[in-house]
């Protein structure tokens, strides 16, 4: 079992990457037919997640229509605390904590359903206006070394591409418990935006993806409403 004097090292990581896409105007038979064809190999690949790389997930433009891997893929990483605030005002939007031991990493995601990965988020409008948002999470670890940690999130509304997050927490000590902060660069949006947003409860969504030397673990989904 682990116990909290075995915690690991704080980090802090900000994105690699960030972007943000205007609406496109409409799509040419070539750029249709690309969507087809990635959609083809989107649903090949969910059912063999060690097809999935860092690479395919960052070409996605819309979110996966299910998970690209098993939750029993994950025998590595038991999260224990999340928390998410605006690093200028401090506002928090969003805090739990869990301070048990982890579970046996074997077996603690047999007889759970996807919901366990399926998140709401209900927050208030004021995210959508922040410079930076900063994400705390807190974390156990296997037995085994984890090497090469990484996270990729891809956040879209209604189905388009918007923002792209790469961290990388890197080396992971066996039996540690670890918080890993990571900064988020908010690019700015236009007020229809948000105010289409707001409007619009859960067609804000994200996907996030853990890679173990660049090898699928986990895959979350989220979904947003503003307030």
């Amino acid at each position: 079992m682990i116990s909290q004097a075995e915690s690991g090292p704080k980090k802090v990581r900000t994105a690699k990457r960030l972007f943000m896409k205007n609406k496109s105007p409409g799509n040419s038979t070539k750029e249709l037919q690309n969507q087809f064809q990635k959609m083809s190999i989107q649903k090949n690949n969910e059912n063999n997640s060690d097809n999935i790389t860092p690479e395919y997930v960052c070409s996605l433009k819309a979110p996966t229509t299910r998970f690209l891997c098993p939750l029993t893929k994950n025998k590595y990483i038991q999260f224990k605390g999340f928390k998410i605030r605006d690093v200028e005002t401090g506002e928090i939007f969003y805090n739990v904590h869990d301070p048990t031991d982890p579970e046996n990493f074997d077996t603690f995601m047999q007889g759970i359903d996807d919901s366990f990965r399926t998140l709401h988020y209900q927050f208030s409008k004021n995210y959508l206006k922040s410079k930076h948002i900063g994400t705390t999470v807190e974390f156990a670890t296997c037995p085994e070394a984890i090497p090469n940690f990484r996270m990729i999130e891809r956040h879209y509304f209604k189905n388009k591409l918007i923002k792209s997050f790469d961290f990388s927490f890197g080396f992971c000590i066996p039996n540690s418990r670890n918080t890993w902060e990571n900064v988020y660069e908010v690019p700015k949006m236009s007020q229809s935006m948000i105010k289409e947003m707001i409007e619009n409860p859960e067609l804000t969504c994200s996907d996030s993806f853990y890679f173990i030397d660049d090898k699928l673990f986990m895959h979350n989904k989220a979904f947003f409403t503003f307030k």
